[in-house]
């Protein structure tokens, strides 16, 4: 097949689908949908870029089910101190924990999940209970920072420093480092 007749979105499909498996990573450790879009656009080196609503659309053909496991996560994972405190009051039942917490699952203004107790015990077992995302590496973007001036010859007593940010492959390496270290 010659590359001139696939179109734009074909080869936007075909790069996301290389990235398959790291996606999967990316999602099972609760990195938002922008950090995501944000890592694998950095990797294509302005060349071509995925935008949010082609991201969601290949997540939701493509992914069906750890998408759908990611939303569940993700919204359980941004009520922490709800779910340790329901975790201290009810130590020994999960199913008392859930009823106390009553959530409603809406994620947005037009999604609301269907949250079950079994998506709360995966949840609770995976990414509470086991420290699962412990040693997550939080993405640093680049940026500019004001230090000291070591040298102040020509009267500047501080300067700006640029900070390099994470790359697609730092954050992946990170997690399969941590997958490794978890098993031993």
């Amino acid at each position: 097949m010659n590359m001139k007749n696939i179109s734009r979105k074909e080869i936007k499909e075909k790069i996301l689908f290389s990235f398959i498996e790291d996606i999967r990573l990316l999602l099972d450790h609760l990195y938002t949908l922008p950090e995501q879009l944000y890592l694998i656009n950095l990797s294509l080196k302005n060349k071509i870029s995925i935008s949010v609503k082609h991201y969601n659309q290949f997540l939701e053909e493509n992914l069906k089910e750890e998408f759908l496991r990611f939303k569940k996560n993700s919204y359980f994972f941004k009520r922490p101190v709800k779910i340790k405190s329901a975790m201290i009051l009810y130590p020994d039942s999960y199913l008392k924990q859930f009823n106390l917490l009553s959530f409603n699952g809406l994620l947005n203004d037009t999604m609301k999940l269907d949250l079950t107790l079994y998506d709360y015990i995966f949840f609770v077992k995976k990414y509470i209970e086991s420290d699962y995302l412990k040693n997550k590496k939080k993405l640093v973007t680049p940026h500019q920072i004001i230090v000291p001036n070591i040298n102040p010859i020509g009267g500047k007593s501080f300067i700006k420093k640029k900070i390099p940010g994470h790359s697609f492959n730092d954050i992946i390496e990170s997690i399969k480092y941590n997958i490794l270290n978890q098993i031993q």
